[in-house]
């Protein structure tokens, strides 16, 4: 019954209710060793339906929450004097662990879960109420985690990764952490017009398909044009960057939407030689409006709305609906 988990490391006169304090995973896991633990353990997999997976940090507690289809399983890591106090919702069982920080049980826990999981999280959310300090603590757990040779091969994998208010530094440690071939969604959040060009150089980026970056600023906005859906800043925009990012997303099948938050739009009248047309909205300002003809379809368009108040807007119209007097590019 030796693990590097301390659900596991119980004293001898609680190991006739070891179930009680061990997580699915953990009991799945022992079942593969333990043939008498079988007829306590659903013969599903663990891991079938992880839809999401989230972590939420304080000063004093961690809480990991798994969502699998109708049913979650939540653990609460809280400090206590002289060791950490241990709660998940399933039997509703409490343990005590003396000597042991919280937090190093909740890592302990969590390397476990990383190197035993099987299928690929729907989503992965890591987030802290302005407890910077042991969400450090968690994401350098998975840093460690990802670099040791013994465990690199068990990255995590998650097809999203949402990063609520983490500054810039957690974010790239966080995005580091994750298998980049699974990962296709990244979601983070912040109050300021933060620098995060970094993030575009990571292998995790070059794989994204969709991005939603309120809060933090890019320098190139080129290296969004293998995105299908981004949302975020950049610092500057060209009449040449605008080119490029059209003739990327007309060559591209799947791309939706992209919302580009500039500082500062270069000033410029047209784009391949045609005058845009000329919107007025009582909210928007004024848009410059371009359609470019799509390949293969002519049902809708390519839409590019530049307006006066740094928000630049590339989407799929239905032609029908291009106003009378504009020009279809192409």
């Amino acid at each position: 019954m030796a693990s590097e988990s301390p659900l596991l490391k119980l004293p001898e006169d609680a190991m006739d209710n070891v179930l009680h304090y061990c997580d699915y995973l953990e009991i799945v896991r022992l079942r593969k060793t333990c043939r008498s633990l079988r007829d306590f353990v659903d013969t599903a997999k663990p891991d079938a339906r992880m839809d999401k997976m989230e972590i939420d940090c304080d000063a004093n507690k961690v809480i990991f929450r798994l969502r699998m289809g109708e049913q979650t399983i939540e653990i609460v890591y809280r400090k206590v004097i002289d060791g950490c106090h241990i709660f998940n919702n399933i039997n509703r069982k409490n343990l005590k662990l003396d000597g042991l920080d919280f937090m190093e049980a909740f890592e302990n826990d969590f390397t476990v879960f990383l190197r035993h999981q099987k299928s690929v999280l729907e989503e992965m959310e890591i987030k802290s109420c302005s407890a910077y300090y042991q969400i450090e603590q968690v994401l350098n757990a998975l840093k460690a985690h990802s670099k040791n040779p013994k465990t690199q091969k068990f990255q995590l994998k998650t097809t999203k990764l949402s990063l609520p208010g983490l500054p810039a530094s957690q974010v790239l440690l966080a995005l580091y952490s994750v298998e980049p071939q699974t990962l296709c969604s990244l979601s983070i959040n912040e109050e300021r017009n933060v620098l995060i060009n970094d993030i575009t150089e990571s292998e995790q980026w070059k794989h994204l398909n969709t991005c939603f970056a309120t809060g933090f600023r890019i320098l190139d906005v080129r290296r969004i044009s293998h995105l299908n859906t981004f949302c975020g800043f950049v610092s500057i925009v060209t009449a040449a960057d605008l080119a490029f990012l059209k003739t990327a997303f007309l060559k591209s099948p799947n791309f939706r939407s992209c919302k580009i938050n500039c500082n500062i739009i270069a000033n410029f009248s047209q784009i391949a030689g045609v005058q845009p047309f000329i919107s007025r909205g009582s909210n928007s300002g004024v848009s410059k409006l371009w359609f470019f003809r799509m390949p293969n379809d002519t049902s809708r368009v390519l839409s590019l709305n530049v307006n006066d108040i740094g928000v630049i807007y590339f989407g799929r119209t239905a032609t029908a609906r291009v106003p009378t007097g504009a020009v279809i590019i192409g």
